[in-house]
């Protein structure tokens, strides 16, 4: 029966669901990062390490912060209004406001009054000098007040807050309360810079209208006097609201109007009087001719009343007419004396009416010849009304500006003072140190990942067949010195036989058992030396010589020979003594008393130890030992190291390649391969050697089962 372990072509992967093909590659992931655990612990720690390390040396810094509104108070007087207005929110102004408070005159007011050059903070010069300052002799350098001015400048801050009128001024600096002082100093002279400057600026517009009042004046008073002086020149007189002309002609004007208002009045009493029209005459006058109407309508009526009763004739009736008569004269008499009263009044009005507009032309002809004689006058005048129409303004500025109160607030007002901060604003050593340990995890685990994808070697038995297409028939464990105390591979294989190193040998020797047909002779070779390919040998041909088979060892490495050392042989000879017709067969081989195991060791070295392998004389003896023996193992040298190893991989039935664990890169092992392949070498498969049996079973590989502690009852030794 025949098993056949490697790949062949046409052989169909399992198939796997894709859920759990996505928890095996998250499974996967995550044990490669326990694979690289070390690196990952690592990482973690040393960044955090290297944090705590710088700021140990940082000082720690607090921050106090004030808060301000600036907030400009309307300021009334036309004077000042374009001084004081404007822009009062803008972020401009905002901005221009920011700069004033970090200014370097607010800085130096700051430092000379907490008198920072007193302070070892910021005097190097009063702090205590550095071991290295002693070595090398220096001397801090003292600071002069611009060096102060500067470096609380440089700790000073303000902002605003966008779309507000609200200003944050913070002062940082190792020392929480100073801090807070050097804020509401700043907040302070902030402030008080302002009354100056509102007070400066009161006291220049108050200079300059009292000096501009005194001047106007001056101008006024002289402008009076040039007035006086025409008026007298011109000899004009001036009354109480004009001229003496203007004056009389206006007087004379109002007399006129009311003379001819008479006038009309007088001649409308004549035509009224002279008319026809017998109740107009009664109208004009009424009062007189009453009783002598009423006597008349009382004789018409009763001399009616007779002369109808008793004729035109009746001596009553003609006493009566008589009476009627004169009562009738008496009236036509009244009227008359009042239409010749009224016309002489009408004449007397339109003689008066005359006069007064004879003067009247007079008076306005004067009053021409005065206004033309006054023109320059005039001028003056106009000047001086102007002149003193100034003066009162300047005159109501200063006394607004005298009154005004608001000008003495400043723009700005704090509505929360700085407090000494109890935490420090920097650094931020818990942030840090969290930060720099999450960091260290991110690098740690990527540093995991890249070094699980940049691993050049093989780790398990499954890398090795997934990349090669290959059986690993074993994991053979690196033997501590501890254990080997001091004793041969070949002492401690016959010593331990329950050990994880001997159960590997008998899984090894199993494999090749089960696939025993035509593989009697089996080449023991590695890519590099120090492989553990001699370890293998020796080992797997002890386990299988106690199990009663015939078994034999040839040492094929002349080089670096090693069965001479391990099986105290002490120069016999050997391999290459025979192949050169120096020795006989039963000279060169020697049995293992505690195994019962045949050896042949390599012999002298030979220069011409290509030539014996390739020789009748190797290839006859290969087919005698065949008869003799179960099994025979050569340790043949490493395949990069020698030709003879090619050749001598050749004349066995298949070669059995030795790959250490995770040291071996992948392109070595590769490369050595296609050597054997090259030499027409059937490769049967391979071992994994010197594995750390405590990493490897951390690892996560399926394979790495075979040493984990809960098959420590199956092992001894």
């Amino acid at each position: 029966m025949s098993l056949n372990l490697s790949l062949t072509p046409g052989t169909r992967d399992p198939i796997i669901p894709q859920n759990l093909a996505l928890t095996e590659e998250l499974a996967e992931q995550w044990r490669s990062v326990r694979r690289h655990w070390r690196l990952v612990l690592f990482c973690t720690f040393i960044l955090p390490a290297i944090a705590a390390l710088g700021l140990s040396g940082q000082p720690t810094i607090y921050t106090a912060t004030g808060t301000m509104i600036y907030d400009p108070i309307d300021f009334a007087p036309r004077l000042l209004r374009g001084v004081e207005l404007g822009d009062r929110g803008t972020d401009a102004v905002m901005a221009s406001q920011s700069a004033v408070l970090t200014s370097a005159d607010l800085a130096h007011h700051i430092a000379v009054s907490l008198n920072l050059a007193a302070n070892p903070i910021y005097n190097p010069t009063l702090r205590k000098r550095s071991v290295w300052q002693k070595l090398t002799g220096q001397h801090p350098k003292q600071p002069d007040q611009n060096d102060l001015t500067e470096a609380v400048q440089r700790q000073l801050a303000a902002q605003s807050i966008s779309s507000s009128r609200i200003l944050q001024v913070s002062f940082t600096g190792p020392d929480g309360a100073l801090a807070a002082r050097a804020a509401n100093l700043a907040m302070t002279f902030y402030l008080d810079r302002q009354l100056q400057s509102r007070f400066a600026a009161l006291q220049t517009a108050q200079d300059w209208l009292t000096q501009r009042a005194e001047a106007v004046q001056q101008q006024l008073a002289a402008t009076q006097g040039k007035i006086a002086q025409a008026q007298a020149k011109a000899g004009l007189s001036q009354g109480a609201q004009a001229s003496l002309s203007d004056e009389t002609a206006s007087r004379l004007t109002e007399a006129l109007v009311s003379a001819r208002t008479a006038l009309a009045e007088s001649q409308a009493r004549v035509e009224t009087l002279s008319g026809p029209d017998q109740a107009s005459d009664d109208a004009a006058i009424a009062p007189e001719l009453q009783p002598l109407r009423s006597q008349e309508s009382d004789l018409q009526a009763q001399l009616g009343a007779l002369t109808t009763s008793f004729g035109p004739h009746y001596p009553q009736v003609i006493q009566v007419q008589r009476s009627l008569a004169r009562v009738q004269t008496q009236i036509a008499d009244a009227i008359a004396r009042q239409i010749a009263a009224s016309r002489a009044a009408a004449h007397a009005a339109a003689a008066q009416v005359a006069s007064l507009q004879a003067m009247l032309d007079r008076t306005r002809q004067n009053a021409a010849q005065e206004s033309f004689a006054a023109a320059p006058i005039t001028g003056l005048q106009q000047q001086a009304d102007a002149e003193q129409s100034l003066l009162r303004g300047l005159t109501e500025q200063m006394e607004t500006l005298a009154s005004q109160n608001a000008l003495a607030q400043p723009d700005a007002r704090i509505l929360s003072p700085a407090f000494a901060p109890h935490k420090p604003s920097a650094p931020h050593r818990l942030l840090i140190l969290a930060g720099s340990g999450l960091l260290g995890l991110a690098l740690g685990l990527f540093a995991a990942f890249a070094a699980e994808a940049l691993d050049g070697t093989f780790r398990s038995g499954d890398e090795i067949r997934s990349s090669l297409g290959l059986a690993c028939f074993a994991l053979l464990p690196e033997i501590p010195k501890r254990l080997l105390a001091g004793q041969s591979i070949a002492a401690y294989a016959r010593s331990s036989p329950f050990s994880p190193f001997a159960e590997q040998l008998r899984a090894l020797r199993a494999s090749l058992w089960l696939g025993r047909t035509g593989r009697q002779i089996i080449a023991v070779t590695a890519a590099r030396p120090d492989e553990g390919k001699t370890t293998l040998t020796i080992g797997l041909a002890i386990a299988a010589a106690r199990s009663g088979e015939k078994i034999l060892a040839i040492d094929c490495d002349v080089r670096q020979p090693s069965f001479e050392t391990t099986f105290n042989l002490g120069g016999a000879p050997g391999l290459t003594d025979y192949l050169a017709g120096r020795a006989r067969f039963a000279e060169i081989i020697h049995i293992d008393p505690g195994s019962g195991l045949a050896i042949i060791p390599a012999g002298t070295i030979a220069l011409d130890a290509l030539s014996l392998f390739m020789s009748d004389a190797m290839t006859q003896l290969m087919a005698e030992l065949r008869s003799a023996f179960d099994l025979i193992l050569l340790d043949v040298p490493p395949a990069f190291a020698l030709a003879e190893a090619r050749v001598l991989a050749h004349l066995a039935d298949a070669a059995l390649l030795c790959v250490r664990w995770h040291d071996t890169p992948r392109r070595v092992v590769m490369a050595s391969l296609t050597l054997l392949h090259e030499a027409n070498v059937r490769i049967i498969g391979t071992a994994l050697t010197r594995v750390d049996p405590t990493a490897h079973s951390r690892s996560g590989f399926p394979d790495a089962e075979l040493y984990h502690p809960r098959y420590g009852g199956y092992f001894r030794g």
